[in-house]
């Protein structure tokens, strides 16, 4: 499993409480997808990559948001299996 980045568990402490069991999840399906997914802070927010952006979460005062970058990162037949699960796992 790839390192897991010290900004993000900031990020997430300081998120509204509503919002931080959500990026929780979130970040622990993501590295469940994609367990060499690489953590970084890009504008403000959590990405995750590998190859590429492949997505990113977010946290405001009343909403938290996840979105997908590029599908073509996730090349392998069984990653994009498991981005369909981490998909399916959000909605």
């Amino acid at each position: 499993m790839a390192k897991k980045d010290p900004r993000i568990d900031a990020y997430i402490k300081k998120a509204q409480p509503f919002a931080r069991p959500i990026l929780k999840h979130v970040r622990k399906l993501v590295h469940r997808a994609c367990p060499d997914v690489a953590e970084t802070i890009k504008w403000r927010m959590p990405f995750f990559d590998r190859k590429g952006t492949i997505c990113f979460m977010a946290a405001f005062k009343e909403h938290a948001v996840f979105g997908f970058g590029k599908a073509s990162c996730c090349s392998a037949k069984k990653t994009r299996a498991r981005w369909a699960i981490l998909a399916g796992s959000c909605r």
